[in-house]
Protein backbone atom coordinates (compact mmCIF):
# COMPACT_ATOMS: atom_id res chain seq x y z
CA UNK A 1 0.00 0.00 0.00
CA UNK A 2 1.30 3.14 -0.69
CA UNK A 3 1.46 5.69 2.02
CA UNK A 4 2.05 10.11 1.26
CA UNK A 5 5.35 10.96 2.80
CA UNK A 6 4.01 13.85 5.27
CA UNK A 7 6.96 15.47 5.55
CA UNK A 8 7.24 16.76 1.92
CA UNK A 9 3.92 17.11 1.33
CA UNK A 10 2.31 20.45 0.41
CA UNK A 11 -1.37 21.04 0.58
CA UNK A 12 -3.35 21.65 -2.18
CA UNK A 13 -4.40 25.19 -2.79
CA UNK A 14 -8.39 26.25 -1.93
CA UNK A 15 -10.25 25.74 -5.15
CA UNK A 16 -12.20 29.14 -5.42
CA UNK A 17 -12.19 32.78 -4.77
CA UNK A 18 -13.43 33.59 -1.21
CA UNK A 19 -17.02 34.98 -1.23
CA UNK A 20 -18.10 37.84 0.94
CA UNK A 21 -21.94 36.75 2.04
CA UNK A 22 -22.50 39.32 4.40
CA UNK A 23 -21.47 43.15 4.90
CA UNK A 24 -22.36 45.99 6.78
CA UNK A 25 -20.33 49.33 7.63
CA UNK A 26 -17.34 48.26 9.41
CA UNK A 27 -17.40 43.93 8.84
CA UNK A 28 -17.98 41.57 6.28
CA UNK A 29 -17.93 38.24 6.92
CA UNK A 30 -16.08 36.15 4.08
CA UNK A 31 -16.27 31.97 3.02
CA UNK A 32 -14.66 29.78 1.15
CA UNK A 33 -14.56 26.46 -0.02
CA UNK A 34 -12.50 23.72 1.87
CA UNK A 35 -9.30 22.27 0.89
CA UNK A 36 -9.88 18.36 0.94
CA UNK A 37 -6.99 16.00 1.80
CA UNK A 38 -7.98 12.69 2.86
CA UNK A 39 -6.15 11.66 6.61
CA UNK A 40 -3.86 9.09 6.31
CA UNK A 41 -3.57 8.12 10.05
CA UNK A 42 -5.38 9.22 12.81
CA UNK A 43 -2.44 11.37 14.23
CA UNK A 44 -2.75 14.16 11.44
CA UNK A 45 -3.59 17.63 12.23
CA UNK A 46 -5.92 19.44 9.90
CA UNK A 47 -5.50 22.12 7.52
CA UNK A 48 -5.55 25.52 9.35
CA UNK A 49 -5.74 28.76 6.92
CA UNK A 50 -5.01 32.52 7.06
CA UNK A 51 -6.77 35.45 5.21
CA UNK A 52 -4.63 38.32 4.03
CA UNK A 53 -5.62 41.59 2.69
CA UNK A 54 -4.59 44.41 0.13
CA UNK A 55 -5.54 47.79 0.57
CA UNK A 56 -5.43 49.52 -2.66
CA UNK A 57 -3.67 51.68 -3.81
CA UNK A 58 -1.31 49.99 -2.13
CA UNK A 59 0.45 46.69 -3.78
CA UNK A 60 1.40 44.90 -0.50
CA UNK A 61 -0.49 41.75 0.58
CA UNK A 62 -0.64 41.31 4.76
CA UNK A 63 -1.59 38.62 7.13
CA UNK A 64 -5.24 39.90 8.89
CA UNK A 65 -6.13 36.58 10.36
CA UNK A 66 -4.54 32.68 10.88
CA UNK A 67 -4.88 29.88 12.46
CA UNK A 68 -8.59 29.48 11.53
CA UNK A 69 -9.80 26.16 11.35
CA UNK A 70 -13.17 27.08 9.67
CA UNK A 71 -14.08 28.11 6.05
CA UNK A 72 -15.87 31.19 7.15
CA UNK A 73 -14.69 34.54 8.87
CA UNK A 74 -15.86 37.77 9.80
CA UNK A 75 -13.21 40.80 9.16
CA UNK A 76 -13.78 43.65 11.26
CA UNK A 77 -12.49 46.63 11.84
CA UNK A 78 -12.64 48.00 8.19
CA UNK A 79 -12.93 51.49 6.96
CA UNK A 80 -16.19 52.96 5.12
CA UNK A 81 -15.32 54.21 1.66
CA UNK A 82 -11.85 52.15 1.64
CA UNK A 83 -11.52 49.00 -0.81
CA UNK A 84 -10.09 45.99 -0.17
CA UNK A 85 -9.26 42.57 -1.91
CA UNK A 86 -9.20 39.13 0.40
CA UNK A 87 -7.41 35.97 -0.44
CA UNK A 88 -6.93 32.75 1.31
CA UNK A 89 -4.00 30.53 1.71
CA UNK A 90 -4.02 27.04 3.84
CA UNK A 91 -1.26 26.18 6.39
CA UNK A 92 -0.38 22.27 7.02
CA UNK A 93 1.02 20.77 10.04
CA UNK A 94 4.68 21.66 8.89
CA UNK A 95 4.03 25.63 8.46
CA UNK A 96 4.06 25.17 5.13
CA UNK A 97 1.35 27.73 2.85
CA UNK A 98 -0.26 26.99 -0.67
CA UNK A 99 -0.50 29.71 -2.66
CA UNK A 100 -3.42 32.03 -2.52
CA UNK A 101 -6.99 31.90 -4.32
CA UNK A 102 -7.88 34.21 -6.57
CA UNK A 103 -8.50 37.86 -4.69
CA UNK A 104 -11.82 38.98 -4.23
CA UNK A 105 -12.34 42.74 -4.79
CA UNK A 106 -14.48 44.42 -2.07
CA UNK A 107 -15.12 47.92 -3.46
CA UNK A 108 -16.69 50.20 -1.01
CA UNK A 109 -15.25 53.94 -2.26
CA UNK A 110 -17.88 55.77 -4.80
CA UNK A 111 -17.43 56.24 -8.45
CA UNK A 112 -17.89 59.86 -8.87
CA UNK A 113 -18.94 61.20 -12.29
CA UNK A 114 -18.84 64.54 -13.74
CA UNK A 115 -21.62 65.21 -15.94
CA UNK A 116 -21.11 67.53 -18.59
Amino acid sequence: MYRLDIKNFRPGVPIARPEIWEEEPYQARLRWRRVFIPPYDNLDVPLTYQIEVQEPPLKNWRTLVKGLTMTEHTVTDLTPKKDYLFRIRAEDQNGDLTEPTPPIAYYRSRCEYILI
